[in-house]
């Protein structure tokens, strides 16, 4: 109930009050003529005390006329003041109103707001995410290519030392390559001085070459342990003895058949030894 209800609440109270204390006084006053007709004799009428009662309800009238005139001007008072604060409230009332109508707008802007507040908060938890599965991954291609990268540190590491062993190598062998040729040159000297060339070195072993059985293949094979490097050509007939007794034992005769730097491959004939090739009898150009 709003305060405007309070106030005619009170008002109907009042009223109601002043309404009873006239009928109060009304009933006081009357005579009941039906009981007194009914009677066989009519009851005596003080008229003194008819007059006083009389004198004194139009006092007590009076009175009331009096109340009741002050309540009238208690209630125009009152209605006009409850008129302006009805007034005063009405124009709360349309001023809460608009306030009302722009708060409801405000909120529907606020409200609009927040959801779009929301969604953009839900994009933002997809794409965080989106963003740590992203930076899960990097972190494992990024221990991958850690992983990659040390095993090619390694790798270049090694190749860095093999580099430097192969530049030491071709340092060696360019010095080798000098050595060479210095005794390729000193070589060509001599060859000129005993009028010596490539054919007629090539039908005879070196005559001072001297090399041991390293392996030997059966049937009739055997591997010694000089090469082209020595001066061997294939079809080189070679001696093979063998050191004991105080002096050396004849085994055979060996053709030389393929050829390497630093080995050679032999073939003999089991039935032209003396005794089976051994590893380690010695291999002479010249008995």
């Amino acid at each position: 109930m709003n305060l405007v209800g309070k106030i005619f609440t009170v008002f109907i109270f009042l009223m109601s009050v002043v309404f009873a204390t006239f009928a109060l006084a009304v009933y006081s006053t009357q005579t009941n003529w039906k009981l007194v007709a009914d009677n066989d004799k009519p009851p005596e009428v003080d008229k003194k005390g008819l007059s006083q009662r009389l004198e004194k309800a139009k006092k007590e009238f009076e009175d009331l006329q009096g109340q009741k005139k002050k309540l009238e001007e208690q209630c125009k008072v009152e209605k006009d003041r409850q008129d302006k604060a009805l007034a005063a409230l009405v124009s709360e009332n349309e001023v809460l109103r608009t306030d009302r109508a722009k708060d409801e707008k405000q909120i529907a802007t606020l409200e609009q707001g927040l959801r779009g507040a929301v969604a953009a908060m839900k994009a933002a938890h997809e794409t965080l995410f989106n963003l740590r599965a992203e930076t899960e991954q990097l972190r494992k291609d990024i221990m991958l290519a850690r992983a990659d990268r040390d095993a090619q540190f390694k790798k270049v590491v090694g190749l860095t030392d093999d580099l430097h062993n192969a530049v030491a190598e071709r340092m060696r062998l360019e010095k080798s390559s000098a050595d060479l040729a210095a005794q390729l040159a000193e070589a060509r000297m001599i060859l000129q001085y005993f009028h010596l060339d490539k054919t007629s070195m090539a039908k005879e072993p070196p005559p001072d070459l001297e090399g041991r059985v390293v392996a030997v293949r059966p049937p009739d094979m055997l591997e010694i342990s000089v090469g082209a490097d020595e001066g061997l050509r294939e079809g080189h007939v070679l001696f093979v003895i063998r050191p004991g007794g105080g002096g050396m034992k004849y085994v055979g005769k060996v053709t030389v058949m393929k050829l390497s730097p630093d080995r050679t491959v032999c073939r003999f004939d089991p039935k032209q030894l003396t005794v089976p090739v051994e590893r380690g009898d010695l291999v002479r150009a010249k008995l």
